[in-house]
């Protein structure tokens, strides 16, 4: 069955490493989004994959729409709107600087879409699975509301549900994002996210702690809410820039952790959607809970060896890093 997930291309533009944007004049163009990056890395993984949106009718509308046919997904979903397409730029830091990312995406379809404009009877048909983030339903309160209408409808459908928090206090404030998810998570079947996710919408609950007390925080949560499974990922970075990748998953089958996986890191973009598209991919395929995580922590920290937001992994290529068959230095 095909998986819907609801989101807004937007356009990166970026300098070359190591330049700020202070000092540069060129800047590299692709086309990302939270929710476009993991449609695409779930058709990579081979699944069958569409988009729900509201693109630009200008040429770089259409070339982000190209760019997700490229990789299979299906756009036959995406609504056209004469408008500009949202921009945001990435700089990226290294060591005692940190990446930087500066939104731009005022006048964008997305922002000015009401409630009637998504017939979620049609959009929903084929759908076995649903799938937005934090993102999209912070853009504006009207597209929360959005994002509601449609685990409504999903559930109403019996189509399982997926989300990843991604909470960005550019968007959203905490206490917003609070009773955004407070509306939104008993509709919600999964739920993914990164520990600075978890803390910064859940402030005092336990998150910020380690081990124990965070698995704790996270099974409150769950109760709470009547969400079925539960996904961490956390990455943290030494004094020599080394990244260190490790996740939980939380289901009515208990708890797992995963070893620690460590990286030279590339980019830290795009880390977060390749744990979640995967965690969907390994649940879709009713793979076991420990494999599953496995499998999402070793794409988030192969993700983090690769430039841009997008791994580019398919299901074989994280298969060999969670197998350990990716240690040699050139595959012949």
């Amino acid at each position: 069955m095909k998986v819907l997930c609801l989101g807004e291309p937007v356009l990166r533009l970026s300098p070359r490493p190591p330049l700020m944007l202070h000092q540069t004049d060129q800047l590299s163009m692709a086309f990302a989004g939270s929710e476009v990056t993991v449609a695409k890395s779930l058709a990579l993984q081979g699944d069958d994959v569409a988009l729900a949106s509201v693109v630009s009718s200008n040429t770089l509308g259409e070339r982000s729409l190209m760019e997700l046919r490229r990789f299979g997904v299906d756009v036959s979903r995406v609504q056209r709107a004469d408008c500009r397409l949202g921009v945001y730029y990435v700089e990226r830091g290294g060591t005692v600087r940190p990446d930087r990312v500066l939104y731009d995406r005022d006048g964008t379809a997305m922002r000015d879409v009401g409630r009637d404009d998504f017939d979620w009877d049609g959009l929903l048909n084929g759908v076995g699975s649903f799938y937005f983030s934090g993102v999209v339903a912070s853009i504006t309160p009207t597209l929360g509301d959005v994002v509601e209408d449609a685990l409504v409808a999903s559930k109403g459908r019996g189509i399982r549900t997926f989300c990843d928090l991604n909470f960005r206090r550019g968007m959203i404030t905490p206490a917003a994002a609070r009773e955004l998810w407070g509306r939104l998570l008993p509709y919600v079947d999964v739920v993914c996210g990164s520990d600075e996710d978890y803390v910064g919408i859940w402030e005092r609950e336990g998150f910020e702690g380690d081990g124990d007390q965070c698995a704790a925080a996270a099974d409150r949560l769950m109760t709470a809410n009547g969400i079925q499974s539960l996904a961490m990922n956390r990455r943290d970075v030494d004094a020599g820039g080394l990244l260190s990748v490790r996740g939980m998953l939380l289901s009515e089958k208990g708890l797992f952790r995963s070893r620690s996986r460590d990286v030279a890191p590339m980019e830290q973009s795009g880390c977060g959607d390749a744990f979640s598209a995967s965690i969907v991919h390994g649940l879709l395929n009713r793979w076991d809970a420990q494999h599953t995580l496995d499998y999402a922590v070793a794409h988030a920290a192969y993700k983090a060896t690769v430039e841009g937001e997008l791994s580019w992994a398919d299901e074989a290529t994280i298969e060999r890093i969670v197998t350990g068959d990716a240690r040699g230095s050139i595959i012949r």
